[in-house]
């Protein structure tokens, strides 16, 4: 059994394991939040409000920083994150696109390169072959096409 526990006024990241003591995944520097279990139990992924996203591996106790972006979801089989990266001016979203980072070959891929709409909050489907996001106030639906 694997919890995770989001300890204020810190905003520090811990892991609470069954039969072990709890393990804290951040060590300040900066404002963590919204920790995620990996579909298959191995991987943590947050969020550092200045720092980007981060994957913890709890085999190995390493945090992998995948820099810039927002609103992460893994792939079913844990070994993909997709989410957004958008810039603001500080009141209105000025650009936002999709990426994925593949975390066997540790590369990140852009799959969104519109200027006229702002997608965000990107979901894959179990099997891999569709998409959904949000974008410009209208939920979208994607098919993966491989190349």
């Amino acid at each position: 059994l694997v919890r995770l526990l989001l300890r204020h006024p810190n905003v520090e990241i811990v892991l609470l394991t069954a039969g072990s003591a709890p393990l804290q995944l951040t060590k300040g520097g900066d404002k963590f939040f919204a920790p995620m279990l990996s579909p298959d139990g191995k991987k943590v992924l947050f969020q550092g409000l200045a720092t980007g996203l981060f994957i913890y591996d709890v085999a190995s106790g390493r945090a992998l920083n995948l820099g810039r972006g927002n609103h992460p979801s893994f792939s079913s089989d844990s070994q993909q994150v997709f989410f957004d990266v958008s810039t603001d001016d500080g009141r209105d979203l000025l650009s936002s696109d999709l990426f994925v980072h593949d975390l066997r070959q540790r590369l990140r891929a852009q799959l969104t390169f519109t200027k006229d709409r702002l997608e965000q909050r990107p979901s894959p489907s179990p099997d891999m072959k569709h998409i959904v996001f949000d974008a410009d106030g209208g939920v979208f639906m994607g098919t993966f096409v491989s190349k």
